[in-house]
Formats: C-alpha cells, sequence, structure tokens
C-alpha cells in the first residue's frame, strides 16, 4: 500500500513501513519490530518500547541499504529510485551542513520536522556548566538570511509540505535585537506560511521583550515558545551557573501565556544530592503557573558531560542516585512529555 500526503511518501510493504520525502530522503523505517528515525543531519536512532539507541555507522549502513532495496523493489514508475541510498544521504547530509554552516546542535521533540531557519548561531549565555551543545559557536546574527532560504527551498524542492512550521535558530531568537527579529519574521513570511515556533531563555530575553512585542509575535504566527527553566531551586541554578531570577522568570512565562503564545517548558529530573531541593521547588514553581492543554512540559533527564562531572566533583556534590522522577510530584494542567537531548536531533 502506498500512500503520498503533503510531501511525504509512505509505503507497507510485507509487514514494513517506510516514511520518506518526495525527495528521496529517508524519514523512518519499522521493520516489523524497531523503529528507525533518519534526522536531516544524517544520524539513525533505532527506538522501541521508549528505549532508543543511535546507530554506529556499520548499523546505520545495513538499516538504509535495507531501506532502499524495499523502495527500489517497489514496482511503481512514479516513485523515486535511488541506488546508492547511503551515498545519496550522506550527500544530502553535507550539502544540509553547508546550508547551515555546520550541524543544528538540538530541537524540541515535537519539531523534528520543522524548517529549522537559523538567523542566529549560538547562544548568547554559553556558560551553563550542564550545557555542551553551543561551546564552539561564535554566538553572532546570520548575516546569509536571504541565501539560506533559497538554499532551503532548493533543498527541499519537492517536499517542503513536510515541514510542519518554522524553527527559529539557535538557542535563543527571541531575544535579539527586534527590530533586527521582525526584519527576518517578514523575509520569512515572503516565501513560507507555516507557524513559527523558537526558543528563549528568560533572563537575557526578558530584557528586551515586552508584552506588545509577544503580541507583534502572535500576529505574525508565533506558535510556541520553548523555555529552558532547568529547575526552580536557586541552589541547583547557582551549581548550574544558570543565571535567571524565578521572580523574573514566572512574569516573563505569564506575558507569554497572556499574549496567546503557547509554551514548552523544560525542567530536568535530577538524581542525587539536588534532587529534594529540585523536586522541592520545581514542582511548586509550576503549579504556580496558569499552563493549560495547549502547553507542554518536557522532562529531561540530567545526563553529566565532562564539565559538569568535574564541576560536581570539585563541589563534592553527587548527582546519582535511585529517586524517583520529578514527573510523580508534577502538579499541571500541561501535557507532559519526556525530552532526551541525545536523541532530540535534527
Amino acid at each position: 500500500m502506498i500512500n503520498i500526503s503533503r510531501g511525504i511518501i509512505r509505503i507497507e510493504a510485507s509487514g514494513r513501513i517506510l516514511s520518506l520525502d518526495a525527495d528521496g530522503r529517508m524519514m523512518y523505517y519499522n521493520d516489523g519490530y524497531y523503529t528507525y528515525r533518519r534526522t536531516l543531519m544524517n544520524d539513525v536512532i533505532r527506538m522501541r518500547a521508549n528505549k532508543f539507541k543511535i546507530l554506529n555507522e556499520r548499523e546505520k549502513i545495513d538499516v538504509i541499504n535495507e531501506f532502499y532495496d524495499i523502495l527500489n523493489n517497489t514496482n511503481e514508475g512514479y516513485l523515486p529510485r535511488i541506488e546508492d541510498g547511503y551515498s545519496f544521504l550522506v550527500n544530502e547530509s553535507k550539502k544540509l551542513f553547508n546550508i547551515y554552516n555546520g550541524k543544528i546542535p538540538v530541537v524540541p521533540p515535537d519539531r523534528y520536522h520543522s524548517l529549522y531557519i537559523r538567523i542566529t548561531n549560538g547562544c548568547p549565555w554559553n556558560r551553563c556548566t550542564f550545557c555542551s551543545l553551543y561551546k564552539d559557536v561564535k554566538y553572532g546574527f546570520n548575516k546569509y538570511l536571504c541565501d539560506q532560504i533559497k538554499a532551503l527551498k532548493d533543498y527541499f524542492k519537492n517536499s517542503m509540505e513536510s515541514r510542519t512550521g518554522i524553527f527559529l535558530g539557535d538557542a535563543n531568537a527571541i531575544g535579539i535585537n527586534k527590530n533586527i527579529l521582525f526584519k527576518d519574521i517578514k523575509i520569512i513570511k515572503e516565501h513560507f506560511d507555516m507557524p513559527f515556533y523558537a526558543f528563549s531563555d528568560s533572563f537575557t530575553s526578558p530584557l528586551n521583550t515586552g508584552y506588545d512585542d509577544l503580541i507583534n509575535l502572535k500576529n505574525h504566527g508565533f506558535k510556541m515558545i520553548y523555555i529552558g527553566l532547568e529547575s526552580a531551586s536557586r541552589s541547583v541554578l547557582k551549581f548550574f551557573n544558570k543565571n535567571l531570577s524565578i521572580e523574573t522568570t514566572k512574569r516573563y512565562i505569564n506575558m507569554i501565556k497572556d499574549s496567546g503564545i503557547n509554551l514548552g517548558i523544560i525542567i530536568m529530573d535530577i538524581k542525587g544530592d539536588l534532587y529534594k531541593s529540585h523536586v522541592r521547588e520545581t514542582s511548586r514553581f509550576i503549579k504556580s503557573l496558569n499552563l493549560d492543554k495547549d502547553d507542554i512540559l518536557y522532562i529531561s533527564r540530567l545526563i553529566p558531560g565532562f564539565e559538569l562531572r568535574e564541576h560536581a566533583y570539585y563541589n563534592d556534590v553527587s548527582l546519582t542516585g535511585s529517586n524517583e522522577s520529578i514527573e510523580k510530584f508534577i502538579e499541571t494542567d500541561a501535557r507532559i512529555s519526556r525530552y532526551n537531548i541525545r536523541e532530540a536531533l535534527y
């Protein structure tokens, strides 16, 4: 059975399901046991029962070759025919890497199918001890927006309909100078008719983002803003070197909600010595917010990298333990979703 809709081709054959975009790029593959998601940057993630694995190169080649063997054996002349699927996808990912001048660090799990448009590079703060996503990226504005848009339109020549929105990157597109932001949005809207999404911090953005700005964003098609709260515990935030004020964050979140833009709020699942303070203060904070079913609360497991492990060691702080998930203590009308940073690849 073959279904073609909104730039995506879906094929069911011999108990297997293939999904690819109309330009021939593998998106998903189910072999009857595992589901595989291919990212646009050409990682392949194997998933089953809330467990995942990023495949190594040999495993990735095997899955991709199997996918394209099935596709090429489907006797329908209107379907793409790609002889060397692996080489094709490697070349496609290189094209995208060149368009963005680098790899896209991370997107929220509901934004895998967005059209990522990089209006800024990196993170303006970039000093949190738990985050290494932007450590090697110099923060600044993208001066080549029009070139990027032209290249993306060519890249998704036959499959732009498979993109479900515009995600403005990188870490804090909302916080930039509003004249630049609205100028960029105007340019983008001349080419694409899709809703907008973006990350925002809650300590630099509130300094130059007022209620009128948010209403303007809403009127320009903004649907959701994602905020990495991480924790509402002052001791945890200090340990993470995350320079936010809980009071300012609450005012900013309420202002976004009042503007009619939905929220995606990210908190961490933390174990060990920081657990009690984190759970107590963060659950209290989330309960105080006026969130509803159109908002999403993401719970992201803390995965300590080298810098954070070293920081914990020198401060005699344990980050391991058998504590229950913070999800058990959360009271909110927002939807709750898991957010694994290692899996949230574009």
